[in-house]
């Protein structure tokens, strides 16, 4: 690793948070070749537009509404399992 090297941290790869340590050290080592982007790239050539928490968060609601209408909420849920 070069000087420039920054350790990994919760903070840099929290989205990668309880993977297994051998895969946070190849993406640190990605990281610190420059070359993420790129193995990204490679690996996933159809990108996305989701690029907030907040357009996360609004494509996952739109994903629940789209999949989950007509299903019974929770909260119905357990008052059914509680009447039966």
């Amino acid at each position: 690793m070069t000087s420039s090297a920054t350790p990994v941290t919760e903070n840099r790869l929290k989205y990668l948070h309880g993977y297994p340590a051998e895969t946070l050290a190849q993406v640190q080592e990605l990281i610190t070749q420059g070359q993420l982007g790129q193995w990204l790239q490679a690996k996933y050539p159809n990108g996305h537009n989701v690029r907030t928490d907040k357009a996360l968060f609004e494509y996952v609601q739109a994903l629940k509404q789209s999949h989950l209408r007509g299903t019974v909420g929770e909260s119905r849920f357990q008052d059914f399992r509680a009447r039966h």
